[in-house]
């Protein structure tokens, strides 16, 4: 397979097409980096033993199948310290995740290479906002953003969420994907300015990663609201109903009465739920854990406005505070079918990739060269007696520059100094 000029080392990592029911398009997969990754828990740690901080942690380069065509990528979370990275990819193309074959992509890594900024990007970086295809209105990983008191929206929206204060909610690290968000059923709220998410579209797909940390929840307590309660009730709603046991729907108001409040998903108290809910023209379907499941007629369609997004709270009435973690929001104003809302579960739950071994492709690393004899022959740095090579009449000088040098070869000697380059001259 061609290799990507310029970078050291990389890992294979392969899609595994028994998880992929249809060829999907500019797909976001996950990349968790760590000492136990993937379908079969691999240890990926080679990555930090090379980058060795997190101020590297964009000398990487994710390619399609081919080696060489590079991808978008956001960094969630890069901690070096834990050895551990979670980071976001756009597979692009049309229908560049194959079913009924697997595919491969490569992870180039290395750090002597300088920032990959034309291709990547922490969250809220424009680079970064390419991940996400123009049917995503919104994307929230929860974790805080420039400050404890904001979120960030990963798309090119920039639909930010601002809290009711610092820490309110706050932040913790022990999220489904590195950092969430954790509502405390009393106050803790999320707001995004006055946002019209689906414009004329009338479909949308909304997809949450949440945890119930009380088995009673408030009446109505809400996940998401798009300010459905305000006259004229033109917004939307991810609800619990009046059970009080963390069972959800997604509602809505056709200016007569409530659309989708009978279509109803338990949710596992203490669990981390990836719950799923799709709207189209004339029906709405809960998914779970990547399956599709409750479901029903919806005939009426969910009227545009400007309003408020809110997290754990109703906008316009009080005492309906959620009380669990949420970790994941992602807001479509299409419909994701059941490949790729399986697929999506499966990536977040590190349970769609293969990942290979590292390879170091077209560079040879030598620990230090010396011949020994009459006289002592060895690789030097410039100009100080450089190793000479006779070959078909032609005498050449090898000697060692910086890996930044133009005239730099793939060859790395590793030496006291640091890693160097030969460079081969007459």
């Amino acid at each position: 397979m061609a290799w990507l000029s310029g970078w050291g080392k990389r890992v294979k990592l392969t899609i595994d097409s028994g998880d992929i029911d249809a060829a999907l398009s500019d797909f976001p997969i996950l990349l968790y980096i760590s000492a136990s990754s993937g379908i079969s828990s691999e240890d990926i740690s080679c990555v930090f033993d090379e980058l060795t901080s997190d101020e590297n942690r964009k000398k990487i380069a994710v390619t399609l199948t081919d080696g060489t065509t590079e991808c978008y990528v956001e960094i969630e979370k890069w901690d070096d310290g834990n050895e551990k990275a979670w980071l976001w990819v756009k597979v692009a193309g049309v229908g560049a995740i194959a079913s009924g074959v697997d595919t491969d992509l490569y992870l180039y890594y290395d750090s002597t290479h300088a920032d990959n900024d034309a291709y990547v990007g922490d969250t809220n970086d424009e680079v970064a906002e390419n991940v996400w295809d123009s049917n995503f209105k919104a994307v929230y990983h929860m974790a805080d953003g420039a400050d404890n008191a904001h979120i960030y929206d990963s798309t090119d929206q920039d639909n930010d969420g601002e809290k009711k204060g610092a820490n309110e909610p706050i932040v913790t690290t022990a999220g489904e994907i590195a950092n969430a968000q954790d509502f405390d059923g009393d106050d803790d709220e999320i707001d995004t300015a006055s946002v019209d998410l689906l414009g004329a579209v009338n479909d949308i797909t909304v997809e949450v990663i949440f945890k119930p940390t009380s088995a009673t929840q408030d009446r109505y307590a809400d996940i998401l609201d798009h300010d459905h309660s305000t006259a004229p009730n033109n917004g939307w709603v991810i609800q619990q109903d009046s059970s009080n046991h963390n069972k959800f729907y997604l509602a809505f108001h056709d200016g007569v009465g409530w659309q989708g409040t009978g279509i109803t998903t338990q949710l596992t108290n203490g669990a981390w739920n990836h719950f799923t809910m799709v709207k189209n023209d004339t029906t709405i379907t809960h998914y779970l854990a990547g399956s599709s499941g409750s479901n029903g007629a919806c005939s009426a369609d969910i009227a545009t406005a400007a309003n408020v997004l809110r997290f754990g709270q109703c906008v316009a009435i009080v005492n309906r505070a959620l009380e669990g973690i949420i970790d994941e929001v992602r807001i479509s104003d299409c419909v994701r079918n059941g490949a790729w809302i399986k697929a999506t579960y499966e990536t977040e739950r590190d349970d769609l990739l293969d990942w290979g071994s590292e390879e170091t492709e077209g560079v040879v690393y030598y620990h230090g060269l010396k011949v020994q004899g009459a006289s002592e022959l060895a690789l030097c740095d410039v100009g100080t007696n450089p190793l000479r090579v006779r070959k078909g009449g032609t005498t050449y000088g090898l000697e060692l520059v910086d890996t930044s040098d133009p005239n730099a070869s793939t060859v790395r000697i590793k030496t006291g100094a640091g890693t160097k380059a030969i460079r081969k001259y007459t």
